[in-house]
């Protein structure tokens, strides 16, 4: 997610309940969570990155309408 749509969303978020919403990307929350689950190992980063994804589909898959919102799994998780 750009920082700038952080940091819009941190200041609504500031606006609306001060001091007790925490806004972070995505990116920020996941990335370390999976490489400390894959025990900073490569191997299992890939087969825990692709649980995520798989989780993510299956899940999508099963509540929405929108079949854009799916993630098409990367050639190299395959």
């Amino acid at each position: 997610m750009p920082e700038r749509i952080v940091a819009a969303v941190r200041g609504n978020a500031e606006d609306k309940a001060p001091r007790k919403i925490a806004v972070e990307s995505i990116e920020s929350f996941v990335g370390p969570n999976l490489e400390e689950l894959a025990t900073f190992s490569k191997t299992e980063l890939f087969h825990s990155f692709k649980r995520l994804l798989d989780t993510y589909n299956e899940r999508v898959a099963a509540v929405e309408n929108d079949k854009s919102l799916l993630i098409e799994m990367p050639r190299n998780l395959l």
